[in-house]
C-alpha cells in the first residue's frame, strides 16, 4: 500500500505544469490515500486525502468551470471526515465547497448533478445537527433533479437515491407520514439492488435501510417487516469487504481513471461499469471491439460437472474460456487482461496451454497481455498507466511497450520482488 502511494506520489512531482493532468494525477493520489484509509481507518490517512484533494481543486482558478467536480469531490471527502471524527467547522466547510462547486456547473450538466446529490447529502448532515427543516426540504428536491437526470445504476444516482432515503427517514420521523417512510424504503432499495455488493457504501445503506423497514414494523407490527430489518442490518454489519476469496478491487477506479484518460468515454470507446458489466454486455463488446482491456477478478472457477474452467468473474455471473471459444472469430487486436492468473494453466492439465490469454488469441485477438499468477491490486493500475503510456508513442509496439512498463514498475515498487511485477506477459505475433 505504501509502494503505491509513494509511486503515485511521485508521478504528482513528474507531471507538467498542465492544471487538468496535475489535478487528474492528483485524483489518482487521493483514490490510493482513501484506499490506504479504507483498510487503516486512521483519521491521519484521510486527512492526506483531504490535503491531496485541496491540490487538486487549487489546479483551477476560482472561476473555471473544470473546477467544480474536484470541488465535489474534496466535500465528499469532508463529508466522510466529519462523520468520522465530528465537528461544525469539518461540515461547515463542506457546505462552502460543495455550493462553490454548483455555482461553477451549468444548467442540467453532469457535473451540476454531481455536485447537487453531494449538496443534498450535505444538508441533510447539516439538517441532522441543527434541526433546520427548510435544509431538508431543498436537499429533497435536489436529490429529486438527480435522480430524474441520471441512469439508474450510475453511482451517482445510487448517491442520490442513499440522500433521498436518509431525507424520507428524517422527514417521517418529523411529520411521521407512512407515505414518506414507504418511499425512504423504496429508494434505499433501489440503491442496494443497483450497487456492487463490494462498494465501500453498501453496507451503510444496507443499514439505513434496515432502520426504515425497522420502523415500519414499529408502526403496522408486520413480521415480515421485522424478519426483513433483522436481515438488512445483519447483512449491513457483517459484509466483509474483504472476501477471502475474491478481496475487493480498491484500486479499481485508479486504473478505470487511466484509462479514461487514454480511451475518452464516446462512440468509438465504451466502458461496462457495474451493473453494466455483464456477460452478455462483455460478449457483445468483444464481438464490437478490436481492443479490449478486463480489470476484475479472474481464475479457475469450479464447474457443475466437478471439472475446473477459466473465467472472468462479472457482474452476473461468470465469462469462462468455453464461453469465449463460442466467440466469432476476429482478425488483428488487442486484449489486456488485469486480471489474476489470465496466462496460468490448470493444475489438472499442466501439458495443456488452456487459459484465458489463449482463449483471446484463439478467437482472433493478435496480442494480448495477460498475468501469469495472481497480481497485486494496488501494482495494476500502475502497469496499466505505464504500458498504454509506452504504446502511445511513436517507436513502441505492444511487446516492447509492455517491457518498458515492467521495468518502470520494479523500479517504482519493489524491485526485489518479482511477484510484484514480473507477472505480466506478451502473446501474439
Amino acid at each position: 500500500m505504501d509502494d503505491a502511494a509513494g509511486a503515485a506520489a511521485g508521478a504528482v512531482a513528474r507531471l507538467p505544469a498542465d492544471p487538468s493532468d496535475r489535478a487528474f494525477c492528483l485524483s489518482v493520489l487521493v483514490q490510493v490515500q482513501l484506499a490506504q484509509f479504507e483498510q487503516t481507518g486512521q483519521l491521519l490517512d484521510l486527512e492526506r486525502a483531504v490535503e491531496t484533494q485541496r491540490r487538486a481543486v487549487a489546479c483551477f482558478p476560482a472561476d473555471e468551470p473544470d473546477r467544480a467536480v474536484p470541488a465535489a469531490d474534496l466535500a465528499m471527502i469532508l463529508v466522510r471526515r466529519y462523520e468520522m471524527a465530528g465537528g461544525a467547522a469539518a461540515l461547515g466547510e463542506a457546505q462552502a465547497v460543495i455550493a462553490e462547486a454548483v455555482a461553477l456547473t451549468a444548467e442540467g450538466s453532469f457535473e451540476r448533478h454531481v455536485a447537487l446529490a453531494v449538496q443534498a447529502m450535505i444538508r441533510s448532515r447539516e439538517y441532522e445537527r441543527t434541526g433546520v427543516f427548510e435544509l431538508l426540504m431543498a436537499a429533497e428536491e435536489e436529490a429529486e433533479e438527480v435522480i430524474a437526470a441520471l441512469p439508474a445504476g450510475h453511482f451517482m444516482h445510487q448517491f442520490a437515491l442513499s440522500a433521498m432515503g436518509l431525507i424520507g427517514l428524517r422527514r417521517y420521523e418529523r411529520t411521521g407520514k407512512q407515505a414518506t417512510l414507504d418511499r425512504a424504503i423504496t429508494v434505499l432499495r433501489q440503491a442496494v439492488e443497483t450497487s456492487d455488493r463490494r462498494h465501500y457504501l453498501r453496507p451503510g445503506w444496507l443499514s439505513m435501510l434496515g432502520i426504515c423497514v425497522g420502523r415500519r414494523f414499529e408502526r403496522t407490527g408486520d413480521a415480515a417487516d421485522l424478519d426483513d430489518a433483522i436481515d438488512l442490518m445483519r447483512e449491513g454489519a457483517t459484509l466483509d469487504l474483504q472476501d477471502e476469496d475474491r478481496p475487493a478491487l480498491r484500486y479499481l477506479a485508479a486504473e478505470l481513471g487511466f484509462l479514461t484518460r487514454h480511451f475518452p468515454p464516446g462512440p468509438a470507446n465504451h466502458q461496462l461499469i457495474g451493473p453494466a458489466a455483464s456477460c452478455a454486455a462483455a460478449t457483445v463488446g468483444i464481438a464490437d471491439h478490436d481492443w479490449i482491456h478486463f480489470a476484475c477478478h479472474a481464475g479457475p472457477l469450479d464447474s457443475d460437472d466437478g471439472t475446473v474452467n477459466r473465467g472472468f468473474v462479472l457482474w452476473d455471473g461468470d465469462l469462462t474460456i468455453t464461453d469465449l471459444a463460442a466467440q466469432p472469430e476476429r482478425r488483428g487486436g488487442m486484449a489486456f487482461l488485469s486480471a489474476c492468473q489470465t496466462a496460468a494453466g490448470s493444475d489438472e492439465h499442466p501439458d495443456e496451454a488452456l487459459h484465458l490469454a489463449a482463449a483471446m488469441q484463439f478467437i482472433g485477438y493478435s496480442h494480448v497481455v495477460a498475468t501469469m499468477w495472481s497480481i497485486k491490486d494496488d501494482a495494476a493500475p500502475l502497469a496499466a498507466e505505464a504500458f498504454y503510456t509506452m504504446l502511445s508513442q511513436e517507436g513502441h509496439d505492444t511487446t516492447s511497450a509492455l517491457r518498458t512498463a515492467i521495468i518502470g514498475l520494479r523500479e517504482e515498487t519493489d524491485p526485489t520482488n518479482p511477484f510484484i511485477w514480473a507477472p505480466y506477459a506478451h502473446y501474439g505475433y
